[in-house]
């Protein structure tokens, strides 16, 4: 029974994160169709620096263009009845953030194919979305982050710039530092909020459930 109790807490820990913080997600997201949009373009008008490799890198753009738009509008669904639609995005985000991670190290990879020399760029920059525009919980974001920069080491061992992997290491500890310190920032922000929303479900002189709560109970019932 505790933890049914703590796992509803949980949610709607989440329930408060993804409602006060779905606008700067549409910016983050929104950030990155521009981008893509930007480098989809370039290819059309300098087809010539893509050479052979033109169609693959045009599929890389095209692909998270796609999902960013399509994120897009699933917070914007959310985001209308975030009560009973937040749910989608407590699986949607996850997902989201290892396919960011995971197209940021394919295009890295690519890039390597390509030149035979790691470029750590793309990756960083995605590194630093994750944690803007998709909201977990630290620890998972930290399980993800990871992961991305332990293929990335290797791929950086494999390329041969073993010189590298002290700038992967600082990055990586600056990405967890970072992100993990803003969503641990986000999350005890909405603990705050949910102690207040029970807070003011009690009367302060007996500690019982006061007419608010009934009536929430109520309402909840009925629905």
């Amino acid at each position: 029974m505790k933890a049914e109790s703590q796992a509803k807490r949980n949610d709607r820990i989440l329930m408060n994160i993804y409602s006060t913080s779905i606008g700067i997600s549409l910016i983050s997201l929104t950030v990155a169709v521009v981008m893509e949009i930007f480098m989809l373009t370039y290819t059309f008008v300098n087809q010539e620096f893509f050479g052979p490799y033109l169609a693959r890198y045009r599929t890389f753009y095209i692909t998270l263009l796609t999902v960013a738009i399509l994120a897009i509008f699933l917070n914007l669904y959310v985001k209308k009845d975030i009560q009973n639609r937040f749910k989608i995005l407590k699986i949607a985000s996850p997902v989201y953030a290892v396919f960011l991670f995971i197209w940021a190290l394919t295009v890295t990879y690519s890039d390597y194919s390509v030149t035979g020399v790691v470029d750590h760029t793309v990756f960083m920059t995605f590194s630093l979305i994750v944690p803007l525009s998709v909201f977990i919980f630290p620890y998972l974001y930290a399980v993800i982050v990871t992961a991305a920069n332990a293929v990335m080491i290797i791929l950086t061992v494999l390329a041969g710039g073993t010189g590298q992997i002290i700038n992967c290491v600082i990055f990586f500890i600056f990405q967890v530092v970072l992100g993990f310190s803003f969503l641990h920032l986000k999350v005890k922000l909405a603990e705050r909020i949910v102690n207040e929303q029970d807070n003011a479900g009690l009367d302060a002189m007996t500690g019982f459930l006061n007419r608010r709560s009934y009536e929430e109970d109520l309402k909840k019932n009925t629905q």
